[in-house]
């Protein structure tokens, strides 16, 4: 345990967090019960909160954008894709709990929005940990030069799987946390919107990491040759 510490601190400090993955394949008339979609999406909201933190701290003296830079860099994001789902869930279970949950999302059938979000959801986790703790000491939410160039694990095959996996995630936590209140309609609304917010974010922040790496660390301008590919493989 002691080789992964982001999987002590995070994952599996409740197992409400395996609910968003289990909830999908329930009986339909326990899943659409609407304070355990309620209950389903503020899990959500807890397992991404605890892959969106930080597991190491910022090395003060590394900080090479400034004081203001690094914070306009790093907390409209870090708002919007962690605290925007908790929200979301604890409104959830407050529609819930007065019997004023949408119809739409009544339904003696399974939820199809679930089955589809589910498997999205559970593969950028894992992608998102795997990243993690790959990185173990390098992973901090400043953009900073990391004491060493990480090529293994995910980052044998894209230069940036930690960024994909939370452009993933975080849209779909939007949907899942969001059913309760919104319905599926809003919820799918909600999630492309946070998509877009935090695609062009991403971006920016891929050049500017890109610079401080090609500018400080040697091997990097190779390694980008040998591993063209920043999220997808062959896409892009």
């Amino acid at each position: 345990m002691a080789r992964y510490p982001f999987f002590a601190k995070s994952i599996w400090l409740s197992l409400l967090t395996f609910l968003p993955f289990l909830h999908p394949y329930l009986p339909a008339n326990f899943q659409n019960y609407p304070i355990n979609v309620a209950v389903t999406g503020l899990s959500t909201a807890y397992l991404f909160f605890k892959l969106g933190t930080a597991v190491n701290p910022t090395p003060k003296f590394e900080i090479e954008r400034g004081p203001i830079a690094t914070f306009m860099e790093q907390k409209p994001c870090f708002m919007t894709v962690v605290f925007g789902p908790i929200a979301l869930s604890f409104f959830s279970l407050l529609k819930a709990a007065s019997g004023t949950t949408p119809s739409s999302i009544y339904s003696t059938a399974t939820n199809q929005t679930l089955i589809l979000l589910a498997p999205i959801f559970f593969a950028s986790t894992l992608l998102r940990f795997l990243a993690i703790n790959t990185l173990g000491r390098n992973f901090v939410h400043a953009a900073v030069t990391p004491k060493e160039l990480i090529t293994t694990g995910p980052y044998a095959y894209v230069r940036d799987p930690s960024y994909i996996a939370a452009l993933l995630m975080g849209p779909a936590s939007y949907v899942i946390s969001g059913l309760g209140l919104l319905g599926v309609a809003w919820s799918w609304g909600l999630g492309m919107v946070v998509f877009l917010i935090l695609l062009p974010w991403f971006i920016e922040r891929l050049k500017i990491e890109e610079e401080l790496m090609g500018r400080n660390i040697k091997e990097y301008r190779a390694y980008q040759k040998r591993v063209p590919w920043r999220f997808v493989p062959g896409v892009w």
